[in-house]
């Protein structure tokens, strides 16, 4: 099997097999620390508790994508001139 054929099948599976093997090959890409994806996993696995028990309130991601947007042409606009970048929104 070649490298075309190994993609044409792999984009032919459920997303949730895709996800699966996107997440394996981007693993063996980077090796990363067992104990920095131990602590990742426990702020996903809190956030995702704090969402569940509603202990939070969940942001559309079109709000945040839009807050993003609006932080990033504020840093291109800080590159153009001498102010200092401004800061993320939070």
């Amino acid at each position: 099997m070649n490298t075309r054929q190994l993609i044409e099948e792999a984009v032919s599976l459920p997303v949730e097999q895709r996800a699966l093997v996107v997440d394996s090959l981007l693993r063996s890409l980077s090796l990363t620390d067992p104990e920095v994806d131990e602590q990742w996993y426990a702020v996903a696995k809190r956030r995702l508790e704090e969402l569940r028990s509603r202990g939070v309130d969940a942001v559309p991601a079109s709000q945040v994508f839009d807050r993003l947007g609006a932080c990033a042409v504020g840093i291109r606009e800080s590159e153009n001139s001498l102010s200092p970048r401004p800061r993320p929104v939070e």
